[in-house]
């Protein structure tokens, strides 16, 4: 794991007389931002049972969940759509039930809701890959952040601390070119991730 102090030195020199609990503060919501926008983090997860009669599945990670993509119904890919396309393509869907879920609506950060209804168990039949982010309040991070994507950190807590107005820190000019810098870094990892997705779903936006 990478620490928070280590990112203090490369941030400091931009923001004088800034405190480290600050400058600490400010990088892990610029961590948050990253992994929420990118879903560079993610992992497939343990296999969920179905339930008969449950649409409603819910998935735990050991981070906060912040997306999740990829749902499987044994192994095989199921599609995403909202309740407006399902009102449209798939009218009396609240209600409808089935042997095998064919499509999903992703109601919370962990959660989608199986179409049609389950009407039978099934044993660890649903999987997903879910996109996590270390709280906002974290002080250790995965190593990714201390090598690949270090820069985009570095500048995206720089230019959080420079937009914080009345501060002797405040440097709004500086900000901008640092901000725009985070998140070309920041997408262009959502891109490697969403390269995959994409390809099966296009309406899947972060």
């Amino acid at each position: 794991m990478f620490n928070v102090t280590e990112f203090t030195p490369y941030i400091a020199t931009n923001v004088l007389n800034c405190p480290s609990f600050i400058i600490e503060r400010a990088v892990a919501s610029a961590v948050y931002e990253f992994c929420s926008k990118s879903w560079c983090l993610n992992e497939e997860t343990d296999p969920v049972d179905i339930v008969a009669g449950e649409a409603e599945i819910e998935f735990d990670g050991d981070l906060d969940i912040v997306g999740l993509f990829n749902v499987r119904y044994n192994g095989e890919i199921i599609d995403k759509y909202s309740e407006s396309e399902l009102d449209r393509v798939c009218p009396g869907w609240k209600s409808l039930t089935g042997t095998e879920p064919t499509k999903y609506v992703h109601t919370d950060t962990n959660k989608v809701r199986l179409v049609p209804i389950p009407s039978q168990d099934a044993d660890d039949a649903i999987t997903a890959r879910i996109a996590m982010a270390p709280s906002p309040r974290a002080t250790k991070f995965p190593d990714v952040f201390g090598t690949l994507y270090f820069d985009a950190i570095v500048a995206g807590a720089t230019s959080r601390l420079m937009l914080q107005q009345g501060r002797p820190w405040y440097n709004p000019s500086l900000a901008g070119p640092l901000q725009g810098d985070f998140r070309d870094k920041m997408y262009s990892a959502r891109n490697v991730v969403m390269r995959d997705i994409v390809s099966r779903k296009p309406e899947i936006i972060l």
